[in-house]
């Protein structure tokens, strides 16, 4: 939001809101922008999918395997169900895991990540060797492991995702507070007598907005990979639920007679990732505040 007001010579000056900066460098980024509808698209589709499926995701029909018609837009899987249908409903499951485990990693990050920031110390010697520890070993590598003991499921797939995604996120916003403690305004809340969770709260965590909103937008695409991924292989989200990764499971059997079990979902995979990656990409040049004019 910009306002206007007269300067002593007579000249209108525009004051430009700081959202409004943040809007106006976005939105030049025309890749960014189409990365930005194109996730709303998907989450309206997600959020509508029972208005927008013809058909009952898990309803079994004779009509097996056949290709894309008008009666079945993107054809029929090996059960008869409705791939159309499928496919959208795939969106809700997938994205609705993949914010459940940002979310997830989210509090434990914030929460382990400034602290050890503010702190130093002791303390953070031992959560950066926690994090050492879970960066040893490969993200889907551990997701796997952790899947294979909690079982399936869309809230166990959650956990394993968000658990593979703790320590680079406590390693992010670790180094964003170390990047502020040391500002004057926090030295003055000091000063005034603030106590350290009053200041985390007010004064550290809304300076790191900018970063963690960045860092939260391109993991979605991150974490979408790994659902399918650890549905591909049977330890994530298994049917009769709809997710990408598991209708591509289901169709790996039939891909060299049957392509739209395969190409379908994994169209929906590639488009959700571009998405959501350039969309990220835009906001981190947008928030920079080394690029304001």
């Amino acid at each position: 939001m910009s306002k206007r007001k007269q300067s002593p010579g007579g000249e209108t000056l525009v004051k430009h809101s700081q959202m409004g900066d943040v809007w106006r460098r976005f939105r030049r980024n025309k890749l960014a922008v189409f990365g930005m509808c194109l996730a709303i698209f998907l989450v309206l589709v997600a959020v509508f999918a029972n208005v927008i499926a013809p058909y009952d995701p898990a309803e079994i029909s004779a009509d097996r395997l056949s290709m894309p018609s008008m009666q079945h837009l993107l054809g029929t899987d090996n059960f008869g169900r409705d791939l159309f249908s499928r496919v959208v409903y795939g969106a809700r499951v997938s994205l609705l895991i993949s914010l459940m485990s940002l979310v997830f990693s989210l509090i434990i990050g914030i929460g382990l990540g400034a602290t050890a920031g503010y702190f130093g110390g002791v303390y953070e010697n031992i959560v950066m060797r926690f994090c050492d520890i879970l960066m040893c070993i490969p993200g889907m590598l551990l997701a796997v492991c952790i899947s294979s003991v909690l079982g399936i499921g869309v809230v166990n797939t959650a956990i394993a995702i968000a658990v593979s995604g703790v320590a680079p996120c406590i390693r992010m916003i670790r180094a964003t507070v170390l990047q502020i403690r040391s500002q004057e305004f926090v030295e003055a809340a000091k000063a005034t007598g603030s106590g350290h969770g009053k200041i985390i709260f007010h004064e550290i965590l809304p300076n790191i907005l900018s970063p963690l909103i960045v860092d939260s937008t391109m993991r979605i695409g991150g974490n979408i990979l790994q659902i399918s991924g650890l549905s591909f292989i049977g330890l994530g989200v298994q049917p009769p639920t709809s997710e990408w990764g598991s209708i591509m499971s289901a169709g790996q059997e039939f891909i060299t007679t049957f392509w739209p079990m395969i190409t379908f979902p994994g169209i929906a995979i590639l488009l959700t990732v571009f998405a959501f990656n350039v969309m990220g990409d835009g906001l981190r040049d947008a928030l920079d505040p080394r690029l304001k004019q």
